[in-house]
């Protein structure tokens, strides 16, 4: 057992200065510690892998970083650890309690994890050794540590059993609430700009020294598009991670940074928006940007039925995939694949899943619709309709789906299945579950066969056509609410083996 002054001072001394990471009971003496000593920076956050991104951040600004995490939550840390820190070479120094270690009797959560715990990291490649527990062991296993991050560029995790760090030291009280924020409200008083413009107009006044950070995804392939500088980072991987690790880059420098985040990411790790608010340090600005009507549609989605919470038996799931676009789609790297497989491996039925594609775009001219052959020849020419598309294997629950969604609302649709070899068919994220045999549906205004700004410039809010995009939400979820009820007429799917 060594004092958490012990290991504070050692790492100190090899020159480790900002901690950041999420409590667990082990940890108390070395949080309270770091938190107390004004040598040190502690950043608390709100989940381990933002914490594994704010550190991220903090060495791009040139501190060497330790978090500190229970190893329950490195799961939540793996996509960082694994797709920021690794393909960029990001060390940070991890300290990881191993809750239901060997001997230890724990409470039933912590038994898997604590028995893979050390295989999990040799899994992704994090080299470990135990936490030093003798006081001459501490400044020799910081700097093996030190020397090993610096040979491969890579973390490295101490495991710290139960014991390993006397108890006491200062506590710790909770700091004064900071004053709420201003709100300036702009939705008014002119046209809402695309993405590409506002990623034009950003670069047209942010100063040269500003580091932008751009999450995975278009905000990123756009803005290399538009100008590559040398403070530009793109992230690959990562995602929702974009905030965190500018909040750890911007508590570190005097220059302006500049987050360019995706609304799907940034929902995946909302709590970053409380770090953020917490430490609010006034050179950072977070950029979000909303992608498109069938986002919207999602997020509407969860709010009117949040009501059948605990209500169905029915477990009902709103998700934003990542990677749907080339040069992901139809390979295993499309976020819905990864989403559909993993399903299939736990064995999980399926009742249907509805992609939500663009929404919002709708003519009542003849010559507005266009269509891949020989469709053109059966359906309307007015772009006037919502369809809903889907591979051969979906039909019954498409034609399920259909009959809901007409009986509840007045709205023109078309519907049917075709083979995937018809263009359009299976472009969009229902491929990936079919893929799995599970029944799967596409809901759309059919994109770049009637929108004619489809991923252009011009793509902007101006031209959703809120009015509809509201109804077919509105039926959507009537459909959904029908699918948790005891008469939905399609059964529940096994995967394909």
């Amino acid at each position: 057992m060594i004092g958490a002054g012990s290991f504070l001072d050692a790492g100190h001394a090899a020159g480790f200065g900002f901690y950041t990471g999420v409590p667990c009971s082990f940890l108390t003496p070395l949080i309270n510690g770091a938190i107390n000593d004004k040598r040190f920076a502690y950043i608390a956050a709100a989940s381990e892998g933002e914490s594994v991104a704010i550190a991220s951040g903090a060495w791009l600004a040139g501190r060497r970083t330790v978090v500190m995490c229970q190893n329950s939550g490195l799961g939540n840390a793996i996509n960082p650890l694994t797709s920021l820190n690794y393909p960029f070479n990001i060390p940070t120094l991890l300290v990881v309690t191993w809750r239901a270690g060997p001997g230890l009797k724990d409470e039933p959560q912590h038994e898997l994890m604590g028995r893979v715990t050390p295989a999990l990291l040799d899994l992704i490649e994090v080299p470990r050794r135990p936490f030093p527990t003798e006081e001459d062991e501490v400044t020799t296993a910081i700097q093996d540590a030190r020397a090993e991050m610096d040979r491969t560029g890579r973390p490295f995790a101490f495991i710290m059993q139960k014991g390993d760090v006397a108890e006491g030291g200062a506590a710790n009280e909770a700091p004064p609430m900071r004053p709420a924020g201003g709100i300036d409200d702009r939705l008014q008083g002119g046209r809402r700009p695309s993405r590409y413009d506002t990623l034009g107009a950003l670069l047209a006044v942010v100063p040269d020294n500003a580091g932008i950070i751009a999450a995975t995804g278009k905000c990123g392939r756009e803005l290399f598009t538009i100008a590559d500088r040398p403070q530009h980072l793109y992230q690959v991987g990562s995602m929702g991670c974009a905030g965190a690790m500018g909040l750890g880059v911007a508590l570190n420098v005097r220059t302006p940074v500049v987050v360019l985040d995706g609304d799907g990411a940034a929902l995946m790790k909302m709590g970053t928006m409380a770090t953020i608010g917490a430490y609010a340090p006034g050179n950072l600005i977070h950029i979000v940007p909303d992608n498109g009507t069938g986002t919207a549609a999602v997020i509407e989605l969860a709010r009117l039925l949040a009501d059948l919470r605990e209500r169905t038996d029915a477990r009902i799931r709103l998700v934003l995939f990542v990677n749907e676009e080339p040069p992901y789609f139809k390979t295993a790297a499309m976020g819905s694949f990864r989403y559909a497989r993993l399903l299939a491996e736990r064995r999980e039925r399926v009742i249907g899943m509805f992609s939500l594609e663009t929404l919002g775009c709708f003519f009542d001219q003849a010559g507005t619709q266009h269509y891949p052959p020989p469709f053109g020849l059966l359906y309307p020419s007015e772009g006037n309709f919502i369809a809903f598309v889907g591979l051969l294997a979906s039909r019954d629950f498409l034609h399920a789906v259909i009959r809901s969604f007409r009986s509840h609302t007045a709205f023109p649709t078309i519907g049917g299945v075709a083979p995937g070899f018809v263009p359009g068919i299976d472009w969009s994220d229902h491929w990936s579950f079919e893929s799995f045999r599970y029944p799967a549906v596409m809901v759309t205004d059919t994109a770049l066969f009637r929108y004619p700004h489809y991923h252009r410039p011009t793509d902007t809010p101006d031209k959703v056509d809120v009015e509809k995009l509201a109804r077919i939400t509105r039926g959507m979820e009537r459909v959904a609410r029908e699918m948790a009820g005891p008469d939905w007429p399609t059964a529940a799917v096994e995967p394909r083996s």
